[in-house]
């Protein structure tokens, strides 16, 4: 049986702050689009609807540069690495139940 896979204590930082960037993005944006719907021309909806705009365009900058930091640093090699570990034992318990 092979050893242990030892997760990088900065990868995992790195995923959590990547999923907290994303889920925070997704959520403006949902908002946002939500705003939009609303019929109304009113100055203080119109600042509302930039504000949000520029706070989820802000928040998917900050997505697109963990991504791109990820990219760099093997992050998205690490978890396609970790994806095929898991579909293998996956496997291999399937095939030691049969």
């Amino acid at each position: 049986m092979g050893g242990v896979t030892v997760i990088d204590p900065v990868f995992r930082e790195w995923l959590v702050r990547f999923r907290e960037a994303a889920e925070a993005s997704q959520r403006l944006n949902d908002e946002l689009g939500a705003l939009m719907l609303q019929e109304d021309d009113s100055d203080s909806y119109i600042g509302t609807l930039v504000r949000l705009s520029e706070r989820a365009e802000e928040a998917s900058d900050a997505v697109a540069k963990l991504a791109h930091a990820g990219v760099t640093a093997g992050g998205f090699d690490l978890i396609e690495g970790l994806l095929d570990l898991h579909d293998a034992l996956r496997a291999r318990c399937a095939g030691g139940a049969a």
